[in-house]
């Protein structure tokens, strides 16, 4: 048990969080698939529209359900996403201001 703890903390975080968004798009694009009765791919196309907040309005949710999860996804992803560009960003960064 002890060892697998080591190996999960030896993981980048940078690689941790894009893990969780990738596994985010893929939970809610299930939950949502089956709520609104859409096609898996379409969902996760609603999905990276959603959390990207480009949102075209072809895919909209309309149940309860479905608005509630999209209000989370809303919040929750655009906070992943944005953390996730931040952290990719200061690696490039870093490693730029290392070559000069």
């Amino acid at each position: 048990m002890a060892e697998n703890n080591k190996k999960i903390k030896q993981i980048n975080p940078t690689i941790k969080v894009l893990l969780i968004f990738v596994a985010t798009i893929f939970v809610v694009a299930v939950i949502y698939s089956r709520l609104e009765g859409i096609a898996f791919f379409d969902a996760i196309y609603w999905v990276i529209t959603t959390c990207s907040t480009v949102g075209y309005g072809d895919i909209s949710p309309s149940t309860i359900a479905a608005k509630i999860l999209t209000m989370f996804l809303m919040i929750s992803g655009v906070a992943l996403l944005g953390y996730l560009l931040s952290t990719m960003s200061d690696k490039l960064i870093t490693l730029n201001m290392q070559k000069s």
